[in-house]
């Protein structure tokens, strides 16, 4: 669906046009992801968090399908200001991917073990979006002459004149990143 207020007659509409959504057995898990973040960020808002959710069964087998490509495009949306959290439901899904758009998207890696707990985590994830305490957080660490230093992981980063920044994005109150 288009990105609309959400009225009651739009969301009638939007029930019904998710009513007809069958499994198919091929997901462009990037097509639909990236669709998504272009509706986010046509109306981008400087003073809120501008989130896209990504709820897959994490196989990316039609479109965009590497996890480098898809991490990138992750990092360049955040960069934007459109950050992903992501979702993975059920055995089997593509963990590392899906972790990966997380932590490059500024956001938050769930899995899903049953279809009964998407309430509950959503839940969470709109309640830790509401509580965001520190946004844009950032780590600078001086490096001495003649050290060498690396960033473990997949963290987006920065590294001129003696300076490593590595970027954190949004925190919620009681958030740990490792």
């Amino acid at each position: 669906a288009e990105a609309t207020q959400v009225t009651p007659q739009a969301r009638r509409e939007i029930q019904e046009r998710i009513r007809t959504i069958r499994p198919g057995g091929s997901t462009n898990l990037g097509g639909g992801w990236l669709t998504g973040c272009n509706q986010i960020a046509s109306s981008l808002a400087t003073d809120t968090l501008n989130r896209a959710l990504l709820l897959t069964d994490g196989h990316a087998n039609v479109g965009i399908t590497g996890i480098e490509e898809l991490g990138t495009h992750a990092r360049q949306l955040n960069q934007r200001g459109v950050s992903t959290s992501t979702f993975g439901i059920g055995e089997g899904y593509q963990e590392f991917l899906l972790e990966q758009m997380a932590n490059l998207g500024g956001g938050n890696f769930y899995y899903i073990e049953t279809p009964q707990l998407i309430p509950d985590i959503f839940a969470r994830e709109l309640n830790e979006v509401l509580s965001v305490t520190a946004r844009g957080v950032e780590i600078s660490i001086e490096i001495p002459k003649k050290a060498n230093i690396s960033v473990v992981g997949d963290w987006r980063f920065e590294q001129e004149q003696g300076t490593l920044r590595v970027i954190l994005g949004d925190l919620s109150s009681n958030m740990q990143r490792t």
